[in-house]
């Protein structure tokens, strides 16, 4: 019960900065989940109470596994996101600099090796 709140208070945030930074189809796809948080702490139902547990137990855990999944979904999305980003911003310095490929050198930065014509 004490780890509710700051689960929820951090997918708001964090939903909330997706928002502001502007990418809205990551953001809409935390939504449902903010929406569902949102009606639960209205509703309080957001505390369980240990005493009834048992007898509510399929109910809360429909309502785990389908949080699970839309937390699978989201990081999902995160991680591609992240790596297609990442792919922009590398290419992007390659076809400025109009290099080849990259190397690691042994102060682990990144250079770019030039091409040779």
């Amino acid at each position: 019960n004490s780890l509710v709140i700051p689960e929820y208070a951090t997918h708001a945030a964090l939903t909330a900065l997706l928002a502001l930074h502007g990418n809205w189809k990551v953001a809409l796809l935390g939504a449902p989940l903010l929406l569902f948080h949102a009606k639960q702490v209205a509703e309080g139902k957001h505390r369980l109470d240990n005493t009834s547990i048992f007898d509510e137990m399929a109910k809360h855990r429909r309502s785990a596994e389908i949080r699970l999944a839309c937390y699978l979904v989201m990081l999902f999305s995160y991680v591609c996101r992240y790596v297609s980003d990442i792919a922009l911003f590398f290419s992007t310095i390659c076809s400025a600099s109009r290099c080849v490929s990259f190397r690691v050198s042994t102060t682990t930065r990144m250079r770019c090796v030039q091409r040779h014509v």
